[in-house]
């Protein structure tokens, strides 16, 4: 059975717990990114969706990637935490 994230998540909520110096507008989020020093914010997620991409590196995926990413395991792994 598919797992509806945006039913389940607050992305507001859970992304702020691993960014620093968020800054919202309406359903965005734009923060410094925590994949890499960053100068100026170049983090945005869209808190409808909880997709997110990142100015400076290129980085791009959904909450799951996300922490996958900050992680360093596979999506599979990450979708179960």
């Amino acid at each position: 059975d598919k797992v509806n994230l945006d039913e389940l998540l607050n992305y507001k909520e859970e992304y702020s717990k691993f960014v620093q110096k968020p800054e919202y507008k309406k359903e965005r989020m734009k923060a410094s990114a925590p994949f890499h020093d960053d100068r100026k914010p170049s983090f945005s997620v869209d808190l409808k969706t909880g997709k997110s991409f990142d100015f400076a590196c290129g980085k791009a995926g959904n909450y799951v990637s996300f922490r996958a990413e900050l992680d360093g395991c596979s999506n599979a792994d990450a979708s179960s935490r």
